[in-house]
């Protein structure tokens, strides 16, 4: 038995189903930059606390803690933390 590969028609890193909202209407919501490997990566968040931003584990990958990570809100914009 071969194991089967599903392919999704669509394009990685693409929100699917979702609509865009009006600027600074999701205060709680982060934005999170860092680098690993010397390649920039993206990923998302929700503040939990004013100093605590809570993602997705698959964001940093084996990599704990980055060295600097640059948050934000888009109020804010993107400040190293």
């Amino acid at each position: 038995h071969r194991p089967s590969l599903l392919l999704s028609p669509f394009p990685r890193g693409k929100i699917i189903g979702g609509h865009e909202v009006k600027p600074h209407s999701r205060p709680y919501m982060a934005f999170v930059r860092y680098l690993i490997k010397e390649k920039r990566k993206n990923c998302g968040g929700v503040l939990v606390r004013q100093d605590i931003v809570l993602t997705a584990a698959h964001c940093w990958g084996r990599q704990l803690i980055p060295p600097e990570t640059p948050t934000g809100t888009s109020a804010q914009g993107l400040q190293p933390r």
